[in-house]
């Protein structure tokens, strides 16, 4: 048993002493999805919109289960299960993934809000990192790791080619499913892979796709139909006519992971030192996520400005 972690058993122990001072139990599927979710309950109880200490936020990775689960959504939903039906009041907030997402022979997100099943509250995108895919999280990471290097031009680089950045992102992110590729395309890529023209363009080369799945093991073919698939994925994604379903659709890790080495690339075209663009490119993944999920947890005071699961915090006692 890895360390920190607990069997079923003892987490449902753990739930009936919760129960017995009539405490709420938010499970969730990891660390990010944690300390997002808990910010947010802070910041409504400073706002006393929910009773204080009312509602315990857990990660169901630290939890064992059955061999059965082969991720954390599943690992999710067997722990609720199980709770809910020992009779304890347990929410849960899961990945939508690609779950209501049309892709052929268009493009379009056919579940346009939060999505609630029973007591289980789906994410609005396909994970909690969606929620932060706006330059102005970026920024709010930069500002705060590199303040003395970035400079105002440099933000609003980012902040014009967003919304290329993320059609990228997720053409790549439906190539790679529809390829079996999700995995083994993450860590593979580098800032290179990335076409910056100044002044307008910017964008994923399809040849270093090819060449990066190539180099993990992949036959030419097979390479060479992924590249293709990206080509057509990111022609639809850039003829559908929603302007938010790029940063809902997107996966959630691999978008992230691509976005960040897109923000080093332009940081690189506009004179950043080599050690910022590296550091900003693949440095400090915990501090990058933890940095967005305050952000997103803090902008709960009321009225809420940030895209939430407002029938998740209802369900949980609060006032919103």
């Amino acid at each position: 048993m890895t360390f920190g972690k607990q069997d079923l058993a003892g987490y449902l122990s753990r739930l009936m002493l919760r129960a017995e001072v009539g405490a709420i139990t938010l499970l969730v599927e990891g660390a990010t999805d944690k300390r997002a979710m808990f910010r947010a309950l802070r910041k409504l109880e400073t706002d006393g919109r929910i009773a204080s200490d009312s509602v315990y936020v857990d990660s169901a990775h630290l939890i064992d289960v059955s061999e059965a689960c082969v991720g954390n959504r599943e690992r999710v939903e067997v722990v609720h299960a199980a709770a809910r039906a020992a009779g304890y009041a347990v929410f849960a907030l899961t990945d939508r993934e690609f779950r209501d997402f049309a892709t052929s022979p268009v493009i379009k997100d056919e579940r346009p809000s939060h999505r609630q099943v029973g007591s289980v509250f789906w994410t609005r995108g396909h994970s909690i990192e969606n929620y932060f895919f706006e330059p102005s999280y970026a920024a709010s990471h930069l500002l705060y790791r590199h303040s003395d290097a970035v400079s105002p031009a440099m933000l609003q680089a980012i902040d014009r080619y967003w919304k290329q950045l993320l059609c990228n992102a997720a053409a790549l992110s439906i190539a790679a499913r529809d390829n079996c590729f999700l995995k083994k395309l993450r860590g593979a890529l580098t800032t290179e892979a990335w076409i910056l023209v100044s002044p307008g363009f910017i964008g994923l080369s399809a040849d270093a796709l090819e060449k990066a799945i190539t180099l993990r093991g992949e036959a030419c073919v097979a390479a060479g139909a992924f590249a293709s698939s990206f080509r057509d994925a990111l022609a639809a994604m850039e003829a559908c006519p929603d302007a938010e379903c790029a940063r809902w659709i997107a996966h959630g890790h691999l978008a992230d992971e691509v976005l960040w080495l897109a923000i080093g690339r332009i940081l690189q075209h506009e004179g950043a030192p080599p050690e910022v663009v590296h550091d900003v490119a693949v440095g400090h993944k915990e501090d990058k996520a933890f940095n967005r999920a305050d952000r997103w947890g803090e902008a709960h005071a009321m009225p809420i400005a940030v895209p939430t699961p407002v029938a998740l915090w209802q369900a949980v006692g609060a006032r919103v």
